[in-house]
């Protein structure tokens, strides 16, 4: 298929997705958010969720260190993963990784020993600060009803995180 004909197609279900969306949004809903929200808290989201893809980039510049180049250049594999497991169930979305790095040369199976170790890191992060909230709960006299519902979470949290 021409390239051409490709990206328009592309381009097409991505503006229909666009417009599906964007009708089931509430513009009301939309206005009191825009007119209640503190900018000072939409500056720091918008911040704090710029550095976690940074840091995401990062990380796996750092499991393919000796593949890849810039930050720069797994910023934007990143920010494709990122979206495509959002998206499509969790293995469609580690394949657009594996995808993504093989047509930027790097081999297919270390990125895909990157991706591994990078869900085993997101485990264990994950796994620490449940920890730690399980340990703050229990220490705060919140009740210990609290702290199962708080780990039972944590537990499937983690089960869906692999």
């Amino acid at each position: 298929m021409h390239w051409g004909i490709r990206n328009s197609i592309a381009l097409g279900i991505t503006i229909f997705l666009v417009w599906l969306l964007l009708s089931q949004v509430d513009l009301n809903s939309l206005r009191s958010l825009r007119v209640n929200i503190n900018p000072w808290w939409l500056f720091l989201g918008g911040s704090w969720y710029g550095i976690t893809y940074l840091w995401r980039a990062a990380r796996f510049q750092g499991l393919l260190s000796q593949f890849s180049g810039s930050v720069g250049q797994l910023l934007s594999i990143t920010a494709i993963h990122n979206l495509a497991v959002r998206i499509f169930p969790n293995p469609m979305g580690e394949l657009v990784f594996l995808q993504q790095t093989r047509q930027r040369g790097i081999p297919s199976a270390v990125a895909a020993a990157a991706v591994v170790v990078s869900r085993g890191l997101d485990f264990f992060v994950v796994s620490a600060i449940f920890l730690l909230g399980s340990i703050f709960l229990l220490y705060s006299g919140i009740g210990f009803n609290a702290l199962y519902a708080f780990v039972a979470g944590g537990i499937l949290i983690g089960e869906i995180a692999l």
